[in-house]
């Protein structure tokens, strides 16, 4: 054997050598920008990852926080995605030639970046000592090294997965959409909670109506759909084990069709360790594999002893991220949504760095819009000066924006500072929200320019702002594979929404309580029913809540401005209002059993008031009395009515009885025409003027469509019948395939 050789062997067993005795080093890297999914790889390095690093996301502080609308105060971790504790195997640096690399104590090791090659993305950790305990649950012993900077050669000759100074967006305009444009749009894919207390394999089911079965093959496949580009899985595991390994098992499928049935098959399985709070990366869901058919995705956990004896008490959530390619073609694929917030001023009167709002939901579909937080800020002088504030914006994990904030006014006692940032909604954030089935949530973090001192607040209020607005698609279905609109999109789940998050003193003049806050969602749906007659749909969900008491909502009112005649002929339009159940079933709103008795005892009363005659002066008294009597029994009653304002307006109002005990906080009312009469070739403009829960009333000018209704827009048919919305399950489904 030649010398060059044997040292060559000797170094490629040493190198294996030190990596099976599964010593790990921990740096504390600066990235300049989030990886974005992506991950370190280290070229020449083999191990249970591959060449991949495992990254870590750890709080970047901790500490306390306001809570802007209520003044309470919690304790908070800040993330920031560009600061990540990375492991890799502990191995000499290799001698490989690359435009990147980590500056480390220990040298210089090669950098690439690029997707997982074993699936793990990122695991989030309170604490460099709660990474140390994961690498040991996975048979790992750590070593922190030390801080480590991701160099980069020259920023033309970026690795790719890192992201230039502005980010991966999603636009930050809230403006119409653009036919012809296609964009990227973010859904999810959601199963149920899984409890495991004895070894064995357990299926994840997914969230779907009536227990419906996708494929008539592959029990408990959860429906992805067409152009998936790629797909995140997020786990949490709550509980206690030991002497167990858990493992995630992700099998992906195609549909595919025999006769009426609907068929999966089996395209790769991926098999990992399951971490808690840690998202995955699953290969085998891309473009190339979602666009001649659509996908499926079926979730196992695993759970194996490692000895003969273990504890196994464990709850495990799933849910994915799915990134899809939409081109906006048509008019009608897209809605809006946005979150409105406001609050009466808070007292505080301690000092502050971190500021909490929200949280925000998160709709299915995202394709852009835009993040903001705006709030004024009252605090104590520095040395009778006003310094100008820093103020770094988070959304969730991820940095987003900074600015600096000179005072609005001061004076010998106070400051006043209006903090207004905003930042566009992110790909990677969106990304990794979902994956976990969280909202958005911002964190500002605040002080002085000029002195270390913190700044000491008086009151904190939030202003009235749109904390969240952009576009949705409607749902999963692909734009048009063939230039012609597939007949799915004649009964389109089109869905707008409007978040209400506010605070408020008791509104009567003279009245001390409480705060008051209220939290509502206004979900418009233009959607597939059997009905022939339906229009469209409005669910409303609200909650009035103090510190003492949480009571569903009372009242909400919409005025809804239409494109065109919202009632051609003048026809007569349906309201038809229920109840939500938890379980998501329907009730009627009904009148309260007393109240026909209370009615009859009244007309008898009436009557014999008549009948006897009696004197002016009593009876005018009596006729009041009986008037007051009258309204009271009628609000005891839940009323909701449908007002034309103009023959392109209307407005519905929903008034809860004082006799309505019932429990429910959740409102679905149906508006129905026939479909007869409201024939369209074209696109129905449909804006929300204003709307009002409670007390407080805003108005949006939030935007959704209603499509054409001539079936003759619709020759082409091309898509499997199991329709799945992207607000969480399946709907209508029909198991079939249907080709032209």
């Amino acid at each position: 054997m030649q010398t060059g050789v044997k040292y060559l062997f000797a170094a490629l067993l040493l190198l294996v050598a030190v990596v099976n005795s599964k010593e790990v080093y921990l740096f504390d890297v600066e990235l300049p920008e989030p990886l974005k999914g992506d991950v370190i790889h280290i070229p020449g390095v083999n191990w249970e990852l591959g060449s991949q690093a495992w990254i870590f996301l750890v709080p970047v502080e901790e500490g306390d926080a306001v809570y802007a609308l209520t003044g309470n105060t919690t304790r908070v971790r800040v993330y920031d995605a560009r600061r990540v504790v990375v492991a890799i195997p502990a191995v000499e640096p290799p001698k490989r030639k690359a435009s990147a690399w980590l500056e480390t104590p220990v040298g210089r090791y090669p950098v690439e970046i690029k997707k997982p090659e074993r699936g793990i993305a990122e695991t989030i950790a309170s604490s460099l000592e709660e990474v140390v305990e994961v690498l040991k649950q996975n048979g790992f012993s750590a070593k922190y090294v030390g801080k480590a900077r991701l160099v980069i050669e020259t920023q033309e000759r970026q690795p790719e997965g890192i992201a230039s100074t502005s980010g991966e967006v999603i636009q930050m305009q809230t403006s119409y959409p653009a036919t012809g444009t296609t964009y990227t749009v973010y859904g999810g894919v959601y199963f149920r909670q899984v409890r495991i207390d004895k070894a064995g394999s357990y299926v994840v089911p997914p969230i779907a109506q009536g227990g419906l079965i996708l494929c008539s093959n592959v029990p408990n496949a959860a429906f992805i759909g067409y152009d998936a580009v790629e797909m995140y899985i997020g786990a949490f595991v709550k509980g206690s084990y030991s002497n167990v390994r858990l493992r995630i098992e992700v099998e992906t499928y195609r549909l595919s069709s025999a006769g009426i049935n609907v068929y999966c098959e089996r395209t790769g399985v991926l098999r990992f360790n399951l971490v808690n709070k840690t998202r995955y990366y699953v290969q085998y869901v891309n473009a190339s594999a979602s666009a001649a058919m659509p996908m499926a995705v079926v979730v196992r956990v695993i759970a194996e002893p490692t000895s003969s004896t273990y504890t196994l008490n464990v709850a495990v959530s799933v849910n994915a991220s799915v990134a899809y390619r939409r081109t906006y073609t048509y008019g009608f694929e897209m809605s809006q949504f946005m979150s409105y917030t406001t609050g009466e001023a808070a007292s505080i009167n301690q000092y502050v760095s971190r500021i909490v709002l929200g949280p925000y939901f998160i709709p299915d579909g995202i394709a852009y819009g835009q993040h903001k937080a705006y709030v004024s800020i009252t605090t104590r002088p520095v040395s009778g000066a006003c310094p100008p504030l820093a103020v770094d914006m988070n959304v969730n994990a991820m940095w987003a924006a900074y600015r600096q904030i000179y005072p609005y006014s001061s004076t010998s006692t106070s400051c006043l500072y209006f903090v207004d940032l905003s930042a566009p909604v992110d790909a990677w954030t969106t990304s990794w929200t979902k994956s976990f089935s969280g909202g958005f949530y911002y964190v500002l973090r605040i002080r002085y320019t000029t002195t270390t001192e913190l700044p000491y607040v008086y009151s904190i209020a939030v202003m009235p702002h749109e904390a969240l607005r952009g576009w949705r698609w409607a749902e999963v279905w692909r734009s048009s594979y063939n230039g012609r609109i597939d007949s799915i999109w004649e009964y389109p789940h089109s869905t707008a929404q409007i978040q209400i998050l506010y605070t408020r003193y008791p509104p009567q003049e003279g009245t001390i309580g409480p705060l008051v806050i209220v939290h509502g969602l206004f979900t418009f749906n233009v959607h597939a029913t059997t009905s022939s007659d339906a229009f469209f749909t409005m669910s409303v969900a609200g909650r009035q809540s103090t510190s003492l008491s949480s009571t569903p909502m009372k009242r909400f009112e919409v005025v809804l401005k239409f494109s065109r005649v919202v009632a051609p002929q003048g026809r007569t339009l349906f309201l038809d209002t229920h109840y939500v159940q938890p379980a998501g079933s329907l009730e009627a709103i009904q009148e309260p059993w007393w109240l026909f008795w209370a009615r009859l005892a009244k007309t008898a009363v009436d009557f014999a008031v008549a009948l006897l005659d009696i004197g002016r002066v009593a009876s005018l008294l009596y006729t009041a009395i009986s008037f007051a009597a009258d309204r009271a029994l009628d609000t005891a009653v839940t009323t909701a009515s449908l007002t034309r304002i103009d023959n392109y307006t209307i407005k519905i109002t929903w008034q809860r009885g004082w006799g309505d005990n019932a429990p429910n906080d959740k409102v679905h009312l149906r508006v129905r025409i026939p479909q007869s009469v409201y024939y369209s070739e074209a696109t129905t403009r449909v804006v929300v003027d204003q709307l009002c829960l409670e007390y407080v009333c805003y108005s949006p000018g939030l935007e959704w469509y209603i499509r054409p209704t001539s079936g003759l827009l619709y020759p082409s048919i091309g898509h499997p019948r199991v329709k799945v919305w992207m607000f969480s399950g399946l709907t209508d489904a029909r198991s079939g395939w249907f080709e032209e």
